[in-house]
């Protein structure tokens, strides 16, 4: 695909009834397109570790961060955590493994397990896995380190699930301190 189609996700298509190169004809959403987001949460994973830090984190474009209480999260919410944290709004979701499409979302880990059990059943499912929503997903230089190696792009990943597939690759980490900061991250979604 030529860089410019590539850019805005539309590729050239052909148009039945339409001359070649007509708008109508660049009106078809490609798998990049649909993938863009997923692949680029796992291209950031994988390279964040690059920079030394105490903290890695990832947010949303359309999240707004306070930086002095950010800061203060961090100093007394998680810093006193000994070993691998994973932290945010934790959510929990089966996946379907055929096309890596969520499904049976649950706030609480119960639920899920419950809706695994009913609506999720079969070999083709997966999970439930913890993940962090977007607006803020932290992780301890170790659990960045474990995700990077395993961070891979895939085809079949859409925008909507990239961090669910974050939290189904941590998930596979021996020892983690899951910790849900809904409580102290404040309003979402106003």
């Amino acid at each position: 695909m030529p860089a410019a189609h590539r850019a805005t996700g539309l590729e050239r298509v052909d148009c039945p009834g339409q001359r070649k190169g007509s708008r109508r004809c660049f009106s078809q959403l490609t798998p990049y397109h649909e993938a863009h987001c997923a692949h680029k949460t796992m291209g950031w994973w994988r390279v964040a570790g690059q920079w030394p830090a105490r903290w890695y984190g990832k947010t949303d474009d359309d999240a707004v961060i306070d930086v002095p209480p950010l800061l203060r999260l961090l100093s007394d919410a998680l810093a006193p955590i000994s070993g691998p944290v994973f932290a945010g709004i934790v959510r929990y979701s089966s996946v379907n493994m055929t096309n890596l499409e969520g499904v049976c979302f649950a706030s609480g880990a119960t639920y899920a397990i419950r809706y695994r059990r009913k609506y999720c059943a079969g070999p083709r499912f997966a999970g439930p896995f913890p993940y962090v929503e977007g607006p803020l997903e932290i992780l301890s230089p170790d659990v960045q380190s474990f995700l990077s190696q395993r961070a891979r792009m895939d085809p079949r990943q859409r925008c909507h699930y990239e961090d669910l597939y974050v939290g189904m690759l941590i998930a596979q980490h021996p020892q983690l301190s899951l910790v849900n900061l809904a409580t102290l991250l404040g309003r979402k979604d106003i």
